[in-house]
């Protein structure tokens, strides 16, 4: 059986695929099969010789006209058959990746296109069907197929066309990160609370760039054992500012930590653009004395702006009765590692 129908931009290349089942239907292994390729025109009134073409590995080759036409495969008297519908307009263009990219001055990267028909069918679609430009040209270059070499800092808008249809995305070059809180301020609201509790305060004991951490001191006699034990490091919402969320996509969450060599599990809560949440694990213990930077990647797909809801410690094995103090310094997104 060919794997699926689909629509597809004119002079756009697919490779199809076959899967098969025997009689009982289990899974039949096709990758030494002698599968024979071939390609029937369906819409009368589109010359065969613009329909396209399909090769022996399958990989169809839209023509240069619209029609729909479709793909068979066979193998002995068992064959499979895929309608392909093929387009020479688009409805809606979009880029792959969302929100504002981060880039690295010199190192191409790239970029993927996504369309689709006015009933939100999807349309395969290859880069160099676009028109592609950048601006400003000072920061970055982009060829035909849509690769992106950024040139130095600074901010750019890249723009892709298809006919009437238009996307624009927007990226950052050369920024490593964006710090979301040093500590330094200490006059900033925060505050522990969870199963085990605790307390924290803005610290000039331990620093490990300026002039103060965030001390947190935890004691599991608070903790009643009947969940496992948090301890949770917030700041009031009211007292956030933008650095706690970022526009730009981050790769990791990373921060310094200086441990005491028995605090618990270490994780983060963040939040997506529509306000989703996820976990992130940092360290499976803090079992370091002294600075460790530790950071943890954050998942490329969800939707941005990416928000640093709070961070904090979890004790599982509730036969421990531990206190310590551990501190925070130098919470950041990063964009490129």
């Amino acid at each position: 059986m060919v794997n699926k129908d689909i629509t597809i931009f004119k002079n756009t290349t697919y490779a199809f695929q076959v899967r098969g089942q025997d009689s009982n239907g289990n899974p039949v292994d096709l990758s030494k099969a002698d599968i024979k390729w071939s390609l029937n025109p369906v819409t009368k009134d589109v010359a065969k010789k613009n329909s396209g073409s399909v090769d022996e590995n399958g990989v169809f080759t839209a023509g240069t006209l619209p029609g729909i036409v479709t793909v068979e495969a066979s193998l002995g008297d068992v064959k499979g058959v895929a309608r392909v519908n093929v387009v020479d307009s688009v409805d809606r263009l979009a880029f792959t990746e969302s929100g504002i990219l981060a880039v690295e001055p010199n190192v191409p990267k790239q970029l993927q296109l996504t369309a689709f028909t006015r009933e939100g069918q999807p349309i395969v679609i290859s880069s160099n069907a676009a028109q592609w430009s950048v601006t400003p040209s000072s920061v970055a270059a982009i060829n035909q197929q849509g690769l992106l070499t950024p040139l130095g800092k600074g901010t750019g808008v890249v723009s892709a066309k298809v006919g009437n249809q238009q996307a624009l995305f927007n990226f950052v070059s050369g920024q490593d990160a964006q710090l979301i809180d040093s500590y330094e301020n200490r006059t900033a609201s925060y505050y522990i609370n969870g199963y085990v509790g605790g307390r924290c305060d803005i610290s000039r004991a331990q620093a490990r760039d300026g002039q103060h951490s965030l001390r947190v001191d935890y004691d599991y006699g608070a903790w009643s054992k009947v969940n496992n034990g948090t301890i949770n490091i917030r700041m009031k919402e009211t007292a956030k500012d933008s650095r706690y969320t970022s526009l730009i996509r981050p790769q990791k969450l990373g921060m310094w930590v200086y441990g005491d060599g028995k605090a618990p599990w270490l994780r983060a809560i963040i939040k997506d653009g529509n306000g989703n949440a996820y976990t992130i694990n940092l360290a499976s213990r803090i079992n370091w004395v002294g600075w460790r930077y530790i950071s943890a990647d954050i998942p490329a797909d969800i939707p941005t702006p990416i928000t640093l809801d709070y961070f904090y410690m979890v004790e599982t094995d509730k036969s421990k009765n531990l206190r310590g103090t551990v501190y925070f310094d130098d919470v950041r997104f990063i964009y490129l590692e």
